[in-house]
């Protein structure tokens, strides 16, 4: 999958809000190489919107509309809150937070988003591409059902018990 097909395109329903936040858009991405794996998603992300605090938390068209802060350098570590899924979702890597960091969003090395949600311990899955991921998000649409757990905590050594 390619960056431009997964970024390039901010829907121009969200593109101001971007710009408020001191985006502009990067036309060197468009032509970079494939992404092969969840680390370079990120770099691609983070290359555009390191830093960036986009958009509020507020009333949304079907849900409560999110902002959304991309970190300003890869922080592999975050990834391992994903764990309880990793049968279902593979290699993932985050980038932003989101929902005052009650959210965590993360992509897998096939170009799929996911939304960590803090409150409840629910991890997303999103249908859809980078701008279609961002536009739910400040938007406030659905991103779909929360995925099952490969594995539930326990009181036990590896802190996880295997359904």
């Amino acid at each position: 999958m390619s960056i431009t097909k997964t970024m390039g395109d901010i829907p121009q329903t969200i593109e101001s809000t971007f710009a408020a936040a001191g985006w502009t858009r990067c036309s060197y991405l468009d032509q970079s190489d494939e992404c092969q794996s969840a680390e370079a998603f990120v770099a691609a992300i983070l290359a555009q919107f390191s830093g960036l605090h986009v958009g509020q938390c507020g009333p949304g068209t079907q849900q409560a509309a999110s902002d959304i802060d991309f970190y300003r350098a890869a922080r592999p570590e975050v990834a391992a809150i994903v764990a309880p899924w990793q049968s279902l979702v593979g290699n993932c890597e985050a980038f932003a937070t989101a929902h005052h960091d009650h959210m965590i969003l993360l992509v897998n090395d096939d170009g799929a988003y996911f939304a960590f949600t803090d409150p409840d311990d629910r991890l997303y899955r999103f249908n859809g591409g980078f701008g279609d991921f961002m536009e739910a998000l400040l938007l406030g649409y659905p991103f779909g059902a929360a995925l099952p757990r490969d594995a539930q905590p326990f009181a036990a050594a590896d802190g996880f018990a295997v359904r």
